[in-house]
C-alpha cells in the first residue's frame, strides 16, 4: 500500500470517528485534537480503529507521538505486518 493509499485509509477512519467531515477534508497535517476537533477518547478510538484495520500495534510509549494524521500513516507505514491488512 502506499503513503497515498494509507492517508486516504486513515483518512476514513478519522472522518468515520469525527463524524462530521469526510476523508477529503482530513489533511495528512491535520492535528487530530486541534485541528480535528477528536477528544481523547476518539483520539484514542481512532489509534485502535486503524491497529485494527492494518493488524499491527503501536506501542503504548509510541501512542504519546501520535498528533496528526501524517503521524499514524508514518507508523502505518514503518509497520512490518501492514502487508496482511484485514478486510473493510
Amino acid at each position: 500500500m502506499t503513503d497515498s493509499e494509507l492517508e486516504l485509509c486513515i483518512a476514513g477512519i478519522v472522518a468515520r470517528v469525527q463524524g462530521q467531515l469526510t476523508a477529503a477534508q482530513v489533511s495528512p497535517a491535520a492535528g487530530l485534537g486541534p485541528d480535528l476537533g477528536l477528544d481523547s477518547l476518539e483520539v484514542l478510538e481512532v489509534i485502535l480503529a486503524v491497529e485494527d484495520r492494518f493488524n499491527f500495534s503501536i506501542p503504548d510509549v509510541e501512542v504519546a507521538g501520535i498528533h496528526s494524521v501524517r503521524d499514524l500513516v508514518g507508523f502505518a507505514a514503518r509497520a512490518p505486518t501492514q502487508r496482511a491488512l484485514k478486510p473493510t
